[in-house]
């Protein structure tokens, strides 16, 4: 590419006035030693212009692209949590993707640390959850289990990605697989007690338990409620979790309480119905991201 030359008219340092073929006067800074009258070759200042332009675009796109990132991909807007002796959360956002993991003790920490579920879709996370506690001996074929799940959108009048009932046919699903016989009990809650059960650093399913005990006038101590098992709690307060869960004025609403877990039938149904769901939502994102989410 020729570079353009200039006519210097006048200098002073490295301040010259010059004058270009197509008659137009320039102001450059020069630190040769031309002398008025010499040409100097000219720096492109439309080719500066035009980088100035591409870094402002390349600027903005990539403030775009982190703005996207945050609102739609690393944030999320659904928590679910999981207790069954030990007690985790997942975050999900708003395609139904594990964008953040919580343990509340010492033995979901364990648990977690040695599967990766963050990345990967609800219904592939709850099955591997599922798999590794059965795997660690925190649900077992030998005797009844107990499975407490809570929901809550992360914002006031958020839509749920995930409803409770859904959790739960998921976790039925992999239960029957693994030939663990379990109680599912599940309850929506707001935003709000999933605040307040992040300020005492237990999840949203104890809390629920903790606030819905106080309606029926039992009081369980903050060690309690962190650290003992949900079998123990029930039977050192007289609790029953089913009516407990079931009781109106618990302030949540119950999806799903029995004495047996759902009949495998309608946990299958639950499932299909939510990966439907799903393959929808997907068709509904850019095509590049669904065709990843579908090789």
């Amino acid at each position: 590419m020729n570079r353009q030359k200039g006519l210097i008219l006048k200098r002073e340092n490295e301040d010259c006035l010059v004058l270009t073929p197509d008659g137009m006067f320039r102001s450059v800074r020069s630190s040769g030693k031309a002398q008025v009258g010499e040409e100097i070759f000219l720096s492109s200042g439309a080719a500066g212009f035009k980088r100035i332009l591409l870094v402002a675009a390349s600027m903005c796109l990539l403030a775009f692209c982190c703005l996207f990132y945050q609102t739609n991909i690393a944030q999320a807007v659904t928590f679910v949590s999981f207790d069954f002796n030990p007690s985790l959360e997942i975050g999900l956002n708003r395609y139904k993707e594990i964008v953040s993991i919580k343990a509340f003790d010492d033995d979901a920490e364990k648990m977690l640390e040695k599967v990766n579920i963050k990345g990967q879709t609800v219904d592939r996370a709850v099955k591997i959850i599922i798999n590794q506690a059965r795997t660690e001996g925190y649900l077992v074929s030998s005797s009844k289990e107990t499975l407490l799940v809570a929901v809550s959108p992360a914002k006031e009048g958020a839509a749920q990605k995930v409803t409770a009932e859904e959790i739960a046919g998921l976790a039925n699903q992999y239960l029957i697989q693994n030939g663990v016989e379990a109680t599912i009990i599940t309850s929506a809650a707001s935003p709000k007690n999933h605040q307040e059960a992040g300020e005492k650093k237990i999840s949203l399913g104890r809390y629920i338990l903790l606030e819905a005990a106080k309606k029926e006038g039992k009081e369980i101590t903050p060690q309690e409620i962190k650290e003992q098992k949900l079998s123990d709690i029930e039977a050192k307060h007289g609790l029953n979790l089913k009516r407990t869960f079931s009781n109106p004025n618990s302030g949540t609403k119950q999806f799903v309480a029995g004495d047996r877990p759902v009949k495998k039938q309608a946990a299958e149904k639950i499932k299909q119905q939510y990966l439907k769901k799903k393959k929808s939502e997907i068709n509904k994102k850019p095509d590049s991201y669904a065709a990843q989410q579908k090789e």
